[in-house]
């Protein structure tokens, strides 16, 4: 009895211990993590066994992770940009390699017109990677759609007719993304005209451009008509403008040829100057500046030379002594043949005194030359003025207590400054008319006297009364 209980204890037991054994058995799983694309390690994923996370990938993508299944089990790997991975991996298993595939976003390429900012249709866009080689052309809104790996990068090539080719490279991160390029064309020419009349060939605005014989544009103020012509090639070209020689050439345009430089000079104008005093009569040797420059004399008939005169703006000055100078901004265009100038004559100061014939000063005289009153002397007889010269001048004085003077005076041509001296007579007939009612005077005052002391004025007698007649010796009165 004993001996079969000892060999039921002992039977259990080593059933016990068999299972102790085998539950204590484990296995150690080294897992990879590589891209799909380029069998790169993976660093930084996170693992999951079971759905219970153990880690993270180290930088060689590996992670070693020991279990004791007995049975097949799930390993799952996540990474931001990856799809998750999951797979059965079977308990005896000692290494998982895990390829991560990239997650899909878009890659969107919007391609311009460098000058406008237009879109660009059928422009044909190729992009390239490690998991990608296609090509599309743009649609009418200049856009061109690849579906495309994050994480990746990508070698974008834009390619048009006339334009430059565009490469550049793009590296997707976890979004989606759009780039934006704009495209020059390579068949563009600049033209560049300039003024030759400037001296440092300033840019010329309002040129007329023509291609071909045809108009082709003008100018702005940067003298610049920027234009698309095909390269490897002859064309016509000519530059006009309003009062200057006109351009023309036959010109070939090489690939790399961008800038094309024309320069323009005014057209030149055969102009005369004839010169006249204000009696229209020719003035000889006077002398013609044009622009600051002194470019000769008149002739005895008032004519200068032939002038090759630019067309545009000039100034013209005309100086001959006696004359006032003559200044004045011409617009010179090819129908100006004589530029006619008529000199005024020069004013001279004139100081006039006014005496009488004892050298006495003769103030607030009124001086008159040619029906015009000039002024009134000072205190000192002195009046100051101007007059035209080279004319003769009727000058009259009036001033009270003096008879009226009237004297001709010619102020010469050339003349700036003249004295003139008026000597003036007191008024004789004034003088008598009171010297006459003066003597009258005395003469009353003298009448008057001596009638008083005769006995009184009438027929009474001393203190006004009448004398009682004196009767005759016959009786009678």
């Amino acid at each position: 009895m004993y001996k079969r209980i000892i060999s039921a204890f002992i039977l259990i037991l080593g059933l016990i211990l068999t299972v102790g054994t085998v539950s204590a058995t484990t296995t150690t799983v080294l897992i990879t993590v590589v891209d799909e694309n380029n069998n790169q390690p993976v660093s930084g994923a996170s693992v999951y066994v079971d759905g219970s996370y153990v880690g993270l990938t180290n930088v060689d993508g590996q992670l070693e992770h020991t279990h004791s299944f007995i049975s097949s089990y799930r390993i799952g790997v996540k990474k931001n940009g990856y799809e998750y991975w999951s797979n059965q991996v079977t308990p005896g298993q000692t290494t998982v390699k895990v390829e991560l595939t990239r997650e899909k976003g878009s890659l969107t390429v919007n391609v311009l017109q460098s000058d406008t900012l237009e879109p660009l249709e059928n422009a044909i866009v190729e992009v390239v990677g490690i998991d990608l080689d296609a090509r599309k052309s743009t649609d009418f809104n200049g856009k061109a759609e690849f579906a495309v790996s994050f994480y990746t990068p990508y070698v974008v090539t834009v390619k048009l007719t006339n334009y430059e080719t565009i490469v550049k490279t793009v590296e997707m991160s976890d979004a989606s993304k759009s780039v934006d390029y704009l495209m020059q064309r390579n068949d563009l020419v600049i033209f560049q005209i300039l003024d030759g009349e400037s001296t440092s060939k300033a840019p010329l605005a309002g040129a007329e451009l023509y291609i071909d014989g045809k108009l082709a544009g003008e100018t702005g103020s940067d003298g610049k008509v920027n234009l698309n012509l095909e390269h490897e090639k002859s064309y016509q070209i000519a530059v006009k403008k309003t009062n200057y020689e006109p351009f023309e050439e036959n010109h070939y345009f090489s690939s790399d040829e961008i800038i094309y430089t024309a320069t323009l000079y005014k057209s030149l104008n055969p102009v005369t100057v004839s010169v006249y005093d204000a009696q229209k009569r020719p003035l000889g040797e006077a002398e013609i500046y044009i622009d600051g420059s002194l470019t000769g004399l008149t002739d005895s008939y008032g004519r200068s030379g032939v002038k090759q005169l630019s067309s545009g703006n000039h100034e013209i000055l005309v100086r001959k002594a006696g004359y006032n100078d003559y200044k004045a901004n011409i617009d010179v265009n090819p129908t100006t043949d004589n530029i006619i100038v008529e000199l005024a004559y020069s004013s001279a100061k004139i100081s006039i005194l006014v005496i009488d014939k004892d050298n006495n000063l003769v103030g607030d005289a009124t001086v008159t030359a040619n029906g015009k009153v000039l002024g009134v002397t000072d205190a000192t007889g002195k009046l100051s003025t101007e007059l035209i010269t080279n004319e003769d001048y009727a000058f009259t004085v009036k001033a009270k207590d003096y008879k009226d003077y009237s004297d001709m005076r010619q102020v010469p041509l050339g003349c700036t400054e003249m004295n003139i001296t008026f000597i003036i007579e007191k008024d004789s007939t004034l003088m008598t008319i009171v010297g006459v009612i003066a003597v009258i005077a005395v003469i009353a005052v003298v009448a008057y006297v001596v009638m008083n002391r005769s006995g009184g004025f009438g027929r009474g007698g001393q203190g006004g009364q009448r004398r009682a007649p004196r009767r005759r010796d016959d009786g009678g009165l």
